[in-house]
């Protein structure tokens, strides 16, 4: 009853080794190139949860952020900067060298450094983003949102979308017009 016949214990032994053998593959391929992730939350409703209470299941390059290939109007995943261990999506508005104007209006344009950007949620009423907390430093980001999978009805490329022209300014465009764009 307790015993391997020898012929099956090598079918058991190759698929064994087969599985183990992948492992590490499919441990580095998740870690450094791609992953699947869960979103939940408000801040970038309509783009991503446009249902309250429904999660988006996207697909994360992992790579992109890697390789330093993050630019203006990606949506991305980076460690939060106010709560130790949590992750948050938002979209890249400005990188380093440009100058933003927050989301209300207020005050002069933010100088971003280089190797920072400026994040904000699509839902500005429900994000706590860089108007709360200014630019972060680009190594926070760990991926950029490429694809939502789930719910099938959204499934697709995510569509990157540029920050307004009245909002950032960018080495070679006129500074006076942020200026005057956001008073």
């Amino acid at each position: 009853d307790g015993c391997v016949i020898p012929g099956m214990w090598r079918a058991y032994r190759s698929s064994f080794v087969a599985a183990a053998s992948s492992a590490p593959l499919a441990i580095a391929f998740t870690d450094h190139v791609a992953t699947l992730g869960v979103c939940e939350g408000r801040s970038m409703q309509p783009t991503i949860n446009p249902i309250p209470g429904e999660s988006t299941v996207v697909l994360l390059d992992k790579w992109a952020a890697r390789s330093n290939r993050i630019n203006r109007g990606d949506v991305v995943i980076l460690h939060s900067p106010t709560q130790d261990g949590s992750m948050v999506l938002k979209r890249i508005l400005a990188v380093g060298g440009d100058y933003v104007a927050r989301a209300d209006g207020r005050g002069e344009p933010v100088y971003v450094p280089k190797g920072h950007c400026w994040v904000e949620g699509d839902n500005r009423k429900m994000s706590h983003d860089s108007n709360h907390f200014g630019p972060v430093p680009a190594a926070m980001i760990t991926a950029r949102v490429a694809y939502k999978v789930w719910p099938l009805r959204e499934a697709g490329k995510l569509e990157c979308i540029p920050a307004p022209p009245e909002r950032v300014w960018q080495p070679g465009r006129n500074f006076s017009d942020l200026r005057s764009s956001s008073s």
